[in-house]
Formats: structure tokens, sequence, C-alpha cells
């Protein structure tokens, strides 16, 4: 057996191609239109860095975490982000609208971005645990606003220099529907305490 942060490129890159077509066929069963999926980047990265990568992300409008646990490794955490004009895009292909027809996200809306944006991550969580013969579990989907997670990286980024010693899968993924392009970035972080903290915001 393989830990996730020991497979190689290639096949985090193979997991990947995997992942998306899985959540390309899930995708368009939900929506009932043709969805790409496309993995520009999958790409294993030391744990401060992956929290430099969030913190600098830009305007998330919807964020999206589950905790995440193993029989073999201490656990973590999953986040997904995507920003304001993309979630909008989204809204607007989940509901059968014209491209612009949303342009304030409803409590709703949110619910059903972190629906679908859960679609995408069990995809990728799922085949990276086949290929590494772990088995890794997946809590229910929470939100967490851009003010509560730039509270918990700034605890984070205070800590000791060997609270660092951990390490994140970073995907860059973007779902195309109807020639309209949806960026989502997909961070896992297998750190213990990070998943902690992220959790009781």
């Amino acid at each position: 057996m393989t830990s996730p942060m020991e497979l190689t490129q290639a096949v985090l890159e193979d997991a990947a191609r995997t992942g998306s077509k899985k959540v390309a066929e899930a995708m368009t069963v939900l929506v009932g239109s043709a969805v790409d999926v496309e993995t520009s980047m999958v790409k294993r990265v030391p744990f401060k860095e992956a929290l430099q990568l969030l913190s600098g992300g830009g305007e998330y409008a919807v964020i999206v975490y589950s905790v995440m646990d193993s029989p073999t490794f201490s656990g973590g955490v999953t986040i997904l982000t995507i920003s304001r004009a993309d979630a909008l895009s989204l809204v607007d292909v989940l509901n059968k609208r014209p491209e612009g027809a949303t342009s304030i996200l409803k409590d709703v809306d949110r619910s059903a971005i972190k629906e679908t944006l859960n679609i995408l991550s069990n995809s990728y969580i799922n085949e990276l645990s086949r290929v590494s013969e772990r088995e890794i579990r997946v809590e229910a989907p929470n939100m967490i606003t851009v003010i509560h997670l730039q509270g918990v990286l700034k605890t984070a980024f205070a800590w000791e220099d060997g609270q660092f010693e951990s390490a994140a899968l970073v995907f860059e993924t973007a779902l195309v529907v109807t020639e309209r392009r949806m960026k989502v970035g997909l961070f896992l972080l297998f750190h213990e305490e990070f998943a902690k903290l992220v959790a009781q915001s």
C-alpha cells in the first residue's frame, strides 16, 4: 500500500484523468447537457505552499470543505474553491438558465453549488483511494466563509516551523458546459491539526 502523498506524478495525473471522467459522467446526468472536465494541474506541494495558494487565490464566492480521515493516516481536510463569476455561471447551468441570468447568489444557490462541488471532490478522492490502496473517508461537506478561512490561515501561518511538516495535493479543474468554462480549485491537505481548525471555525 502507498500513501496518497507518496504517489508519483505520473500516477497522480492518471488518477486525475480518471477522476475527471467520473465527474463529467455525473455532471452530465445532473445538468442534462454534455459536460467536459479538464484537470489542468495536479501536483504535490509542501503544506505551507498550499496555504499560500489558498491565501492568494483571489475572490472566492463559495468555499466547501470536508474533513477526511483514514485508518492509515492521521487525517486532513479537502477544500474546494470557486470564484464569484464562475459560481454564478454554475448556478445558471444547474438551473438551465441563459448565461448571465443569475446576478446574486442565494442560500439555495450556495447549497446547490456545495453539493455539486462535492461530486467533484469525491470523484478525485475515490480515485486516489483506489490507486493508493488506502481507504480515505470523507465527511459530509460544509461551507466556510472567506473571512473565516482567512482567520484559519492566519492562525496556521503563525505556527512554529515544525508544524508545517506535512504536504498537500492541489488540483486545478475546469467544468465546461455549452462553452461556459468554470474553474474549481481542489486542495487536499493532509494535516490533522489544520483540519480541526477549519472544522471549528
